[in-house]
């Protein structure tokens, strides 16, 4: 799948998901610089670290890890687009990894 397909196949389902709303500060954006992480539905996690100085948050997954950076639609992601992160309040911080929400629901460990 080519770049350009990939980011709007991405960029549709963040739409169609409502993804690109805004639902409060995150408590990794709370904060920042320590490393957060987050349960997801079906017993998935990752945890983020946000950065204020540079506007950035590096995930760590079971696929992998990389720095995100911040877009023009308040989303995060990587050069490649191969991860997109939507922080938010409560559980609705989600992640998406080549295209694919793989994370959802997601709520910050106590």
């Amino acid at each position: 799948m080519s770049l350009l397909k990939m980011t709007a196949t991405t960029m549709a389902v963040l739409l169609a998901a409502g993804c690109a709303t805004d639902h409060g500060k995150s408590v990794a954006e709370a904060n920042p610089d320590a490393f957060v992480s987050y349960a997801c539905e079906n017993g998935k996690s990752f945890s983020a670290r946000f950065s204020a100085e540079s506007a950035t948050v590096r995930i760590r997954t079971m696929d992998g890890s990389a720095e995100l950076g911040k877009n023009h639609r308040g989303l995060y992601r990587d050069e490649a687009g191969h991860w997109v992160l939507r922080l938010g309040a409560e559980n609705r911080t989600e992640l998406i990894h080549k295209g694919k929400v793989t994370h959802t629901q997601c709520a910050a460990n106590s």
